[in-house]
């Protein structure tokens, strides 16, 4: 908000997106939903925290790039929704 002088959440042309995310961890977690190599997705779980990286299985080309189009190499589960 201090950025922008907009808040997002209030607004009816912008889409809610990481207002979501800590919804679908905590669904993940509780049904031990597995990661494409088939292991349990814990908090701990290892994430590419690539910007633009693409979305594997997706019909439609996506890569979509960290707010700040930084590459962060190899982060947890954990610390990529702590600063999402």
């Amino acid at each position: 908000y201090t950025e922008h002088y907009t808040n997002n959440a209030t607004r009816t042309d912008y889409q809610p997106a990481s207002t979501f995310k800590p919804v679908i961890l905590a669904a993940a977690l509780a049904d031990e939903a597995k990661t494409q190599s088939g292991k349990t997705i814990t908090t701990n779980t290892l994430y590419d925290g690539t910007s633009k990286r693409p979305v594997v299985g997706s019909d439609i080309a996506f890569a979509p790039e960290n707010e700040d189009d930084q590459d962060y190499g190899k982060v947890t589960v954990q610390t990529a929704m702590n600063k999402s």
